[in-house]
């Protein structure tokens, strides 16, 4: 499951992924949010992996990073803070640095909610505030 939330104020769009989640999942996804009336692909985002059992192979992997290249409305000059808690959840965001993908989003791995936070430079949201989010949209 792949949980959506977009805050206007903060220029934020955060997203929660949840149980097991494929390739197809993802495409899937970003197909339905660049449809969203109220995403904007400028918006910084938090990606939270946390609660996420990764199904992904190098096939996949590539296939999914490449429909993130070439989905019209996606690709953007944002930030994208990734908070993982497995070495598995890690492979991704990471896979986005490499591999010759030029993404033009700044994207960064997290172990906590706090150093997202802060790397994305969010006023006036705490941690509390992102839990208080997390908790009407993803069931932890």
């Amino acid at each position: 499951m792949i949980s959506l939330k977009i805050l206007k104020d903060k220029e934020l769009t955060i997203m929660c992924f949840r149980d097991k989640i494929t390739p197809e999942m993802v495409m899937k996804f970003i197909n339905s949010l660049v449809q969203e009336p109220e995403y904007n692909p400028e918006y910084n985002a938090i990606i939270d992996l946390r609660s996420a059992d990764m199904q992904y192979d190098m096939e996949g992997l590539k296939k999914t990073l490449n429909h993130m290249l070439t989905a019209e409305g996606f690709r953007s000059t944002r930030k994208s803070a990734y908070i993982t808690s497995s070495s598995n959840q890690v492979v991704p965001p990471m896979m986005m640095n490499t591999l010759g993908y030029e993404f033009p989003m700044k994207v960064k791995v997290h172990s906590t909610v706090e150093s997202a936070i802060a790397w994305l430079e969010i006023e006036d949201f705490t941690p509390e505030n992102f839990q208080a989010v997390l908790s009407t949209m993803c069931d932890r």
